[in-house]
């Protein structure tokens, strides 16, 4: 199940780390208990990020999704994983 989590504008650090620390908490499926036991898929979208944002949200194993040449990518498949 994918989660996504949008900002638009100036990007802010606490954006992020806000994120990760929601994901991390677990408190996803106290809001919403019908998901638990289902996969959560982490997604945190922006218009642009920083390669230290990208880093960051790899570390954290959250996918990060902005703009690439023509359309929206994921641009760090590689170090969090493939989709399944």
């Amino acid at each position: 199940m994918l989660f996504n989590e949008t900002k638009g504008g100036a990007m802010r650090p606490e954006y992020l780390t806000s994120f990760a620390a929601f994901i991390q908490s677990g408190d996803f499926f106290r809001f919403f208990p019908e998901y638990t036991g289902r996969r959560l898929i982490p997604v945190f979208s922006a218009l642009a990020l920083a390669e230290s944002d990208i880093r960051y949200l790899s570390r954290e194993k959250i996918y990060a999704l902005t703009m690439g040449d023509e359309t929206m990518e994921i641009v760090n498949l590689a170090e969090v994983g493939q989709l399944r």
